[in-house]
């Protein structure tokens, strides 16, 4: 029993033998190493995205190449940071000093890279609110808000208060850009909504607000509406104002204490005038 077993092994222990012996027989003779690279090895490619001359080129393709987390700093009311991680883009252009280097060599070679994350930068606005107080950021009513004067039944201008329960509430018209708010102390006691129109052929316009009806009663040559329109950081802006004679107003000034809009920071009625900047503050 014992020679039979003897006899069944011994091939076994002879072809292992064997097959040792070639794989010595194969290191001697130079046998390529099949061990995977581990670790940065200062290879020819890595040479060549290290030379100083090419350094700037070489951090924006391997940014490209590989897998590198962007740092996306996102500027709100409340800064935040958020980590952006972009996929390997195998369209990325190779530059001719990689381009003799197979794609595995590049990868390894620039993740051997210090690179610093890129940052870009998105701002986010706050949404535009749909009814709104006006409030001045410069100038000598700095702080303060734009509040209703009655001239008469029909017609009235801007002042300024420091209490924002007397402040105006605003809106801007959906189809014509017109800026409007809702008069409530008229003697008919109606409510009735105010746009606003400038008088035409003036450098500097006292900004009034009348109904409709006494708009259209004015006709082009006593009264036209310029466009307005809220900024991204929420500043009103003055647009489309062109009157009927080729002014476009755009500045808003300070006037004897009233608003206008003008050309220019001045006055052609007499009265100091300064330039100021309105912002919305939503109306909750």
């Amino acid at each position: 029993m014992s020679s039979g077993l003897y006899n069944t092994s011994m091939p076994s222990l002879v072809s292992s033998f064997i097959a040792f012996s070639a794989l010595l027989v194969g290191l001697n003779h130079g046998a390529p190493n099949l061990v995977e690279r581990n670790g940065c090895n200062a290879d020819n490619a890595l040479r060549a995205l290290r030379a100083t001359q090419r350094a700037p080129l070489a951090t924006t393709f391997c940014r490209a190449y590989i897998d590198i987390p962007t740092v996306t700093v996102t500027v709100t009311a409340t800064p935040s940071v958020a980590l952006e991680r972009l996929g390997r883009r195998s369209s990325v252009p190779v530059p001719d000093f990689m381009s003799q280097y197979p794609a595995s060599r590049i990868s390894s070679a620039c993740s051997c890279l210090s690179l610093p994350p890129a940052t870009t930068t998105q701002t986010v606005y706050p949404p535009k609110p749909t009814s709104f107080y006006l409030k001045a950021i410069s100038g000598s009513h700095k702080g303060q808000y734009l509040a209703s004067q009655l001239a008469d039944a029909t017609d009235s201008n801007l002042i300024y208060t420091s209490k924002i329960g007397q402040a105006v509430i605003f809106s801007i018209g959906p189809d014509d850009s017109t800026l409007q708010y809702t008069e409530s102390d008229l003697p008919s006691g109606i409510p009735t909504v105010f746009i606003a129109y400038l008088n035409p052929g003036r450098q500097q316009e006292q900004l009034f607000f009348a109904s409709q009806e006494t708009l259209d009663a004015l006709g082009p040559t006593g009264g036209y509406s310029p466009g307005f329109g809220l900024a991204d950081d929420l500043t009103l802006m003055a647009v489309n104002g062109q009157d009927p004679q080729g002014l476009n107003p755009t500045v808003f000034e300070t006037c004897g204490d009233l608003v206008w809009l003008g050309l220019s920071v001045g006055s052609d009625m007499g009265v100091p005038c300064e330039a100021v900047t309105f912002v919305a503050v939503a109306a909750v």
